[in-house]
């Protein structure tokens, strides 16, 4: 199937949506899909490269300086044979294609706002839509009382991660490496992490996503056993993460994404649960409700509340002094991802509905 993927990231950057969006491209193109990706151009670095991504899909990137911007995006479209179906998160475009008689699939990582949500319900309503993605229970359940669609008509697929390949098991000498690497905004646990260094002098903490002068900017000081490596390429990710004995997703209440904005606690899909997933690490991460529609505490990893510092120490030094709890977590962890979380599985989960071309009365239930 020819597919356009309509989205609104800026490319190559650094920013999750537009991770989730060159990887989603990569599987919808690896499962036999022929994937035009139109985008907002970022820097010059090569976008491939960037990602650490497979070239086996085409880009169509477009500058986006004025307000005119969007209308040059639109334009672009014609530059290329049309679709069989458009999807994405980008609306705008979407609700263009579907003008011209293009089927659409939409997805959601967050709620909308009034006029977001007018705009989202009239696409949806269309007979060329094959219904909303959205990332989790919580941003479905979301939806549903602002009686967008019925229940069977949104899916749930939470975000997903590139399978590194078996763990390598590392030294056992050393200090103990605990990690973390995701973005420094608020309410992502950057004060937290500096807290549990001070009180765990003996533990190495590796931080990726900032440097020490960010750390500063905090209002934390440098110690001597916290490594910032600051911001890596997606693709270098993997890397970093593969030389950690455990992994911390400390989110808190008030978790932000790029811009600030809306608090995003209560429906979000950090990427990172499924990079330290795929890893096959043992991980320690916030008590989050949406959190527990991925991770079950005790199986896959440990779960602590937000503010439980004196219980975010304590699961360090069980799993420091635990080999045996530490190998079953990371390895249920590992196993759960190869079942439920690649990107491969995500992007077949995402084009089983428009498979079914004359059935747009038959869903697949989240």
């Amino acid at each position: 199937m020819r597919l356009f993927y309509c989205a609104g990231s800026t490319i190559p950057s650094n920013s999750a949506n537009s991770i989730h969006v060159m990887r989603m491209c990569e599987a919808l193109a690896e499962c036999g899909h022929e994937v035009v990706l139109f985008a907002k151009r970022g820097h010059d670095e090569d976008p491939f490269d960037h990602y650490g991504v497979a070239r086996i899909f085409e880009l169509e990137l477009i500058e986006f300086r004025t307000r005119f911007s969007l209308i040059e995006y639109l334009r672009r479209f014609r530059r290329v044979a049309m679709p069989d179906l458009a999807v994405g998160r980008y609306l705008y475009p979407l609700l263009w294609l579907q003008m011209q008689g293009v089927e659409t699939i939409y997805e959601s990582h967050v709620p909308p706002g009034r006029i977001r949500g007018m705009l989202e319900k009239h696409l949806l309503a269309s007979k060329r839509s094959h219904g909303l993605i959205v990332i989790t229970k919580a941003l479905r359940k979301e939806y549903q009382q602002r009686k967008f669609l019925p229940c069977s008509e949104i899916r749930v697929l939470p975000d997903a991660a590139v399978d590194p390949g078996v763990p390598i098991p590392l030294p056992s000498e050393g200090a103990t490496i605990v990690g973390f690497a995701g973005s420094w905004y608020r309410g992502r646990g950057i004060e937290l992490m500096h807290e549990l260094a001070r009180r765990l002098p003996q533990l190495e903490f590796r931080l990726a996503g900032g440097t020490e002068d960010e750390l500063s900017s905090f209002g934390l000081s440098g110690l001597k056993n916290i490594q910032c490596v600051g911001l890596l390429a997606p693709g270098a990710v993997a890397e970093f993460l593969m030389n950690c004995h455990l992994l911390l997703a400390p989110d808190r209440w008030d978790r932000q994404v790029f811009g600030g904005g809306e608090n995003t606690a209560q429906w979000c899909s950090p990427m990172k649960l499924f990079e330290y997933m795929a890893q096959g690490k043992a991980i320690i991460c916030s008590d989050l409700e949406v959190f527990h529609e991925v991770l079950t505490h005790g199986e896959n990893c440990l779960m602590v509340g937000p503010e439980d510092v004196a219980g975010w120490v304590a699961a360090i030094e069980r799993l420091v002094t635990d080999a045996e709890l530490l190998a079953s977590l990371a390895a249920t962890a590992r196993e759960n991802f190869l079942t439920r979380y690649t990107w491969e599985l995500r992007a077949r989960r995402f084009m089983e509905r428009a498979g079914n071309r004359d059935g747009h009365n038959e869903v697949t239930r989240a």
